[in-house]
């Protein structure tokens, strides 16, 4: 009897989901400041990116350079992923919280602002949120004063879903959680051709407010690598010399994200 139940336990622990977690490398054109932003500079601004999140987020900070105004018209600025354009200005008058925007359900952000610069690896505290008692009808054109910025975290980099990692070269690491033991890691590189993501910013912005002249800025990224590890040697808790637990990552970039996946073992 005693055998039977060990077998049994075996069966079901054997088919247990396990928690797995795709990590995703992105490679652009744009300067890479030790892998925690992207930053695109010209005469009238500078643009700084960070994607770290879980499912990514398209965060980015305008910065002013100029001694005078510009405007940024976010009717004519998109995010871009795969060719599927998400606006990031809507005609409609907000009643509820920021979720109500008719952006694509799957990639709506309706988390605080992210703000890398003061902890690039945590949100801030600050809401964005309209309360049900009121009605805002979005701010299409920014009027963005000389020397300051603005930030916008509006949408996620990926959907639900997940990849296949037979399709993915495996090798033996130490676990990050038990460093006398192994695990496998997966991993894929791909081109500008063959990526599974490629993802667009585009910003039209003006120093006129009636836009009689304009520019616009279209900055573009891509996955370079995929990563696929279970969670728990991608993201652990380590106990330091004072006792306290620290959480641990195979990768932290600022210019990476990463999605939890279930699959089965």
């Amino acid at each position: 009897m005693k055998n039977i139940i060990t077998c049994l336990l075996l069966v079901l622990f054997s088919s247990c989901s396990v928690t797995y977690v795709e990590l995703y490398k992105t490679k652009s054109n744009l300067v890479n400041i030790d892998n925690k932003e992207y930053i695109f500079d010209n005469d009238t601004v500078r643009i700084r990116y960070s994607f770290w999140k879980e499912r990514g987020i398209m965060y980015f900070n305008i910065y002013n350079k100029l001694n005078v105004p510009i405007y940024i018209d976010w009717k004519k600025s998109s995010f871009i992923t795969n060719s599927n354009k998400i606006n990031y200005w809507n005609d409609i008058i907000e009643t509820k919280s920021r979720s109500s925007l008719s952006f694509d359900r799957e990639y709506i952000y309706t988390g605080a602002l992210f703000n890398p610069y003061s902890n690039l690896y945590n949100i801030s505290g600050t809401q964005v949120q309209v309360t049900s008692s009121k009605t805002v009808r979005p701010e299409r054109i920014t009027f963005l004063p000389p020397n300051s910025s603005i930030e916008k975290s509006p949408v996620l980099l990926t959907t639900s879903g997940s990849l296949n990692k037979g399709d993915f070269t495996p090798k033996k690491d130490y676990r990050n959680d038990d460093f006398e033991k192994k695990t496998t890691i997966y991993k894929k590189e791909y081109n500008i051709n063959n990526t599974p993501i490629n993802f667009r910013n585009y910003i039209t912005i003006s120093t006129n407010e009636n836009f009689t002249t304009e520019a616009t800025i279209d900055n573009q990224f891509y996955i370079g690598e995929v990563y696929i590890m279970e969670k728990l040697h991608f993201q652990s808790a380590v106990q330091d010399i004072n006792g306290k637990y620290e959480t641990t990552y195979y990768f932290k970039n600022g210019v990476d994200f990463f999605r939890y996946v279930k699959n089965q073992e």
